[in-house]
């Protein structure tokens, strides 16, 4: 609106000035660019400027300065100017007052400025003053950012922008005429600018200014200070003047031919407000709470405290020493389990992170994310207190950044690393779990969940058994109604012929209890690696198993990898649906690659009774099983088995099915 006004008032005056009625108005129209930063602004700009005098032979010369910018990148800015200069001795002097605006894609700024000029043939000398008005700061904006940790909380800042008062001045020479200028006038001088509770930018700024032909002008400037830096601009106009030839026999000084120019030309100042951008540093709030997310950090190496600056220096310091909600961030230290075999049990809502990773944390001012703050995983054992588990998970925890070697246990629990029981909510991610049998049938587990439910995610870790015989890298034991599961992009490893099996559904070796309702059990994107070995092996392993489902829910197995894999049982995927089961499955985009044995059947879907029902979705699968690759077996007889089978790779058997198309939930 401003801008448009300005545009306006200038058209009409250039208009008036060339009229009759009004020819002892002068004027001079001009459009320029000016390319590059400049103080306090990032981007080059563009200038419409309209300078408006009155022919008087008194050589008292009342103006008005009107000049409107707009930025390469679409935002604008304008000056509206009024000022008086007259001759005394041969020299010219001038005050001027100035209204400043700006806007941005934060803010609209407004300023006030003042200027004192003397300008005489060879020499200029100026002064300007700059006073913002109004609200000098705009909002926060962009995303919060980690500062550092300090004792147990978290420091984040915030950016806004803020206007900066100050003044500059200059002293200039003019040389008339030059070689290919009119007039060519070099200028030098201070600045200074500082915005509220931050530092100034103290520099100075050099200019050298040619008009050549009339109409163009040719201007280099260059600035430094400790806060913009180094300066560099360049600037191009084209100039017309219209109206009267200015004062002329009426003034009794032999200059007045030099002083004409300087004296119907625009006034020099800092015509664009001074903007920086700056940081403001506060304690990162919990959003659910409005309370400072309290940190508590381990490191084996020293400490007694639990803060940033003094870690525990073990994980039972950070058990006994914390809260819900709280975060613990636990350092590599030595690269042993020192201070952190005991186990750690983990209440509601608290995180158990390493500091290897960079993570990101809600806060009140959004989702901040804080770097990683050494390289390595810490090493967590329960050597003192098995077969207790090495994590016993609470509702709504994160577990992430950590190596967890479960040590397993002839005993009901066995060595379990991380253990969920009857818990709400978790996120298990980007860790390294083993397990670990110190004798042949110790059978450790990875990760266990019993009884749980809400939003159970599994991403991104590496589970992997390190020693001979049956292990489980993750179980689900039992499970609620409204659990879904989402187990995606890990890697389930066995470099060893240990019969380890991948994922457990329902423990076979234990309860012999199938697997209740639940919503949802996705595995999608992981990779099977070596699983099975030991086939002839009872309880031998497989990728995907257990003793079955006996309730209602969703399977979802797509685009995961079984890489030299094996298996005791039938199959190297084996799903048993059990008396009550009602199940969609979706098994979608895998591949079985370089099996083991190749006459196993990579999947199998087998109803054991006639009350199950089933919904079975094969496609885009890819099998390297030289006989039957996939076996849907509903020969229990009395059961319903849906399927939909198309493009597969290998060899296709069904029993007892009815061709049909699954339901999408």
């Amino acid at each position: 609106m401003l801008l448009r006004k300005s545009l306006t008032y200038l058209l009409m005056l250039i208009a008036l000035s060339g009229s009759s009625l009004f020819s002892s108005i002068l004027t001079e129209g001009s459009v320029r660019h000016t390319e590059g930063k400049g103080i306090g602004y990032k981007k080059g700009y563009t200038t419409f400027e309209g300078f408006f005098t009155l022919d008087d032979c008194n050589c008292f010369l009342p103006f008005v300065d009107l000049r409107a910018h707009v930025f390469n990148n679409g935002k604008f800015a304008s000056n509206a100017g009024l000022g008086i200069r007259s001759l005394w001795n041969c020299r010219a002097y001038g005050l001027n007052v100035f209204y400043d605006y700006r806007h941005t894609k934060h803010h609209n700024y407004n300023q006030v400025g003042v200027g004192f000029e003397s300008l005489g043939r060879c020499w200029d000398f100026r002064v300007n003053g700059y006073i913002p008005v109004g609200r000098k700061r705009s909002h926060e904006f962009g995303y919060a950012r980690f500062e550092s940790f300090v004792g147990n909380q978290m420091l984040i800042n915030h950016r806004y922008e803020q206007a900066m008062g100050g003044f500059d001045a200059e002293v200039a020479c003019n040389v008339y005429p030059c070689r290919y200028f009119d007039i060519l006038t070099a200028g030098i001088g201070p600045y200074y600018f500082k915005g509220e509770h931050h530092r100034g930018a103290f520099g100075g700024k050099g200019r050298v200014t040619g008009r050549f032909a009339r109409y163009f002008s040719l201007e280099v400037s260059g600035s430094y200070d400790s806060v913009f830096r180094g300066i560099v601009q360049g600037q191009i106009g084209f100039n017309v003047a219209f109206g009267g030839n200015g004062f002329s026999e009426c003034c009794e000084c032999p200059q007045e031919r030099f002083l004409r120019d300087p004296l119907l030309k625009p006034v020099v100042r800092q015509e664009i407000i001074v903007l920086k951008n700056h940081r403001r540093d506060s304690v990162a709030l919990d959003p659910t709470t409005d309370l400072p997310l309290n940190f508590i950090f381990v490191n084996n190496l020293n400490g007694s405290l639990g803060t940033f600056e003094d870690p525990f220096a073990t994980l039972l310091e950070a058990q006994n020493g914390s809260r819900p909600n709280d975060i613990i961030y636990v350092y590599p230290g030595d690269g042993t389990d020192k201070g952190m075999n005991t186990g750690m049990i983990l209440q509601n809502q608290q995180k158990l992170l390493g500091t290897g990773l960079s993570y990101d944390f809600a806060t009140s001012d959004g989702v901040v994310n804080v770097p990683a703050l050494s390289t390595g995983r810490p090493l967590l054992t329960n050597l003192v207190n098995i077969p207790s588990p090495v994590i016993q998970s609470a509702s709504g925890n994160e577990i992430a950044g950590l190596h967890i070697r479960a040590i397993g246990a002839q005993v009901p629990n066995r060595g379990i690393g991380i253990l969920c029981s009857g818990i709400q909510d978790t996120n298990i991610h980007n860790n390294l779990i083993e397990t670990v049998n110190p004798i042949y049938n110790a059978n450790p587990v990875g990760i266990r969940f019993i009884g749980s439910g809400g939003n159970l995610l599994v991403n991104e870790n590496t589970l992997s058994t390190l020693t001979n015989g049956p292990s489980w890298h993750m179980q689900i034991v039992s499970t609620n109604a409204d659990a879904s599961y989402n187990i995606t992009n890990n890697a389930f490893v066995s470099s060893v012929p240990s019969a380890s099996t991948g994922m457990e559904i329902a423990d076979t070796a234990g309860i012999g209890i199938p697997l209740g309702n639940f919503t949802l059990l996705n595995f999608t994107n992981n990779r099977f690696i070596g699983l099975g070995k030991n086939s002839g092996i009872v309880l031998g392993g497989k990728a995907i198993g257990g003793f079955g489902f006996g309730g209602s829910g969703r399977i979802v197995i797509d685009q995961n990898t079984f890489f030299e894999c094996n298996a005791h049982a039938p199959a190297i995927v084996f799903l048993r649906l059990r008396s009550g089961s009602n199940i969609n499955a979706s098994i979608t985009n895998n591949s079985w690659i370089a099996s083991q044995d190749p006459t196993k059947q990579s999947l199998q879907v087998v109803s054991l009774s006639g009350s199950a029902a089933s919904c079975i979705t094969l496609q885009g699968n890819k099998s390297d099983n030289t006989t039957i690759a996939y076996d849907l077996d509903n020969s229990a007889g009395t059961s319903t088995m849906t399927v939909d089978v198309s493009n597969n790779i290998g060899v296709f058997e069904g029993f007892n099915t009815t061709a049909g198309t699954c339901p999408i939930p």
